[in-house]
């Protein structure tokens, strides 16, 4: 009797939906003060834009827990680089998968649309800056009209 209402009550439990895109680049951006400061760990995904011949932000997000310590200065300095905090991975983290092909996958639950996210690229690149990249991409293309990824069907 309860494992029949327990299997009933299980095909009514909603299933998970998990949101996939491809993007041309994915991108850990860590943007840096001037002085040497890490402000921010981000994430930038881009597709190449034919058209224009050039790499546009498709989506991004800040990347929560993902380092082990975060001391003040990790950027360059006029006298070289500064020692970088170690990379634990965590939140969104991009990870090469073999089984995939070696493509890049980052993977998170989007808390705004409660759905699982899958981003998967061919390419995959670190960055250290001094200025925030999919800020300056907004003077291509603004924000709010971007491709962006995909939404879920409401």
């Amino acid at each position: 009797m309860y494992a029949a209402l327990l299997l009933v009550a299980l095909s009514f439990t909603p299933k998970e939906t998990v949101l996939r895109d491809v993007v041309s680049v994915i991108e850990v951006n860590h943007m840096c003060e001037k002085n040497g400061s890490l402000v921010f760990d981000q994430i930038i995904f881009w597709r190449w834009v034919p058209s224009e011949s050039a790499y546009r932000v498709a989506g991004w997000r800040i990347l929560k827990s993902v380092r082990e310590e975060a001391p003040k200065q990790v950027c360059r300095e006029p006298d070289g680089w500064q020692p970088r905090p170690k990379w634990k991975g965590g939140h969104a983290a991009p990870l090469k998968r073999h089984d995939r092909g070696g493509w890049w996958i980052s993977q998170w639950k989007d808390e705004r649309d409660r759905v699982w996210r899958e981003v998967a690229a061919p390419m995959y690149r670190e960055t250290w800056t001094h200025y925030d990249p999919e800020v300056r991409d907004r003077q291509y293309i603004p924000s709010n009209q971007r491709m962006g990824l995909r939404q879920p069907k409401r």
